[in-house]
């Protein structure tokens, strides 16, 4: 990531270009909502998502809802360099790059994207200034993707599956956010030292103050990101590429300030500084 750019000190480092603020729908009512939509096309391209949710009461709300989405490829030949022609799975299962195993990456050679997941939502409100937001939900996908480096054919599965939780907290001008998330990556399936563990923490904490037309808000974060493929790998041959654990941690500070200097001219400014 870079650090550089106005956006750094309004967005984190990260936002180089711009960032994206994804609120999720909420509950308004105690009344039970069903909503979903399907769609497919050729291809058996596939896809699917559903929500429910309720009110309990005046101050608990609660939304589940779950997503899926399948495409195929266009056909089930795989282009290999070494001989500038296509192959299907079968024909390479009785070729004698059988030997190196190519094919045995792929699950299915038509499948070009499986993925699901299944998401809940709690909104709990004790009072008409506290509101607290919880989150959790899994991911699981299989996509088949230009890999990274040199092999035998243009394309390589890459496997996938999350879990995350994510709790906010708002009352009183004090805006609090932290979430973790573990998962399993082989990012090029089935070859050696692709295949990691991403654990990642985030806790960040901001208040909110007015003075008059002038509102400051100072806030503090703090993340760390671990990616470990000691499971399957052997640190002390050093056949992967991290070799074991291995952790970014930042810290950061930032005060932003927002001016309204008359009806029709409002001024924003921020500082930010990452450890």
């Amino acid at each position: 990531s870079s650090d550089l750019g106005p956006s750094s000190a309004l967005y984190g480092p990260n936002a180089v270009s711009g960032a994206i603020s994804i609120f999720t729908k909420k509950v308004e009512d105690k009344k039970l909502h069903v909503n979903g939509h399907v769609q497919y096309g050729t291809n058996n391209a596939l896809l699917g998502d559903v929500a429910v949710s309720k009110g309990l009461g005046d101050k608990l709300k609660v939304r589940v809802s779950a997503n899926a989405t399948k495409l195929n490829r266009f056909d089930d030949e795989f282009y290999v360099f070494d001989y500038d022609s296509m192959f299907t799975k079968e024909d390479l299962s009785t070729h004698e790059l059988a030997k190196y195993g190519v094919m045995d990456h792929y699950s299915d050679s038509e499948l070009a994207t499986d993925k699901y997941g299944v998401n809940a939502f709690l909104n709990y409100m004790p009072t008409k200034e506290i509101s607290l937001d919880l989150a959790t939900g899994i991911q699981s996908s299989e996509i088949v993707q230009n890999p990274l480096g040199n092999h035998d054919t243009p394309l390589m599965p890459r496997t996938s599956s999350t879990s995350y939780v994510d709790l906010r907290a708002a009352g009183y001008g004090f805006q609090f956010q932290t979430n973790y998330m573990v998962g399993d990556q082989d990012v090029q399936k089935d070859i050696d030292g692709w295949h990691i563990k991403p654990e990642v923490f985030n806790a960040n904490l901001e208040y909110e103050k007015a003075f008059g037309t002038l509102i400051l808000r100072p806030g503090v974060s703090y993340q760390t990101t671990t990616y470990d493929d000691s499971e399957w790998g052997n640190a002390e041959l050093r056949d992967g590429f991290l070799n074991g654990p291995k952790t970014i941690t930042s810290f950061s500070g930032s005060l932003r300030a927002d001016y309204k200097l008359f009806e029709k001219l409002r001024l924003i400014g921020a500082i930010r500084a990452d450890k």
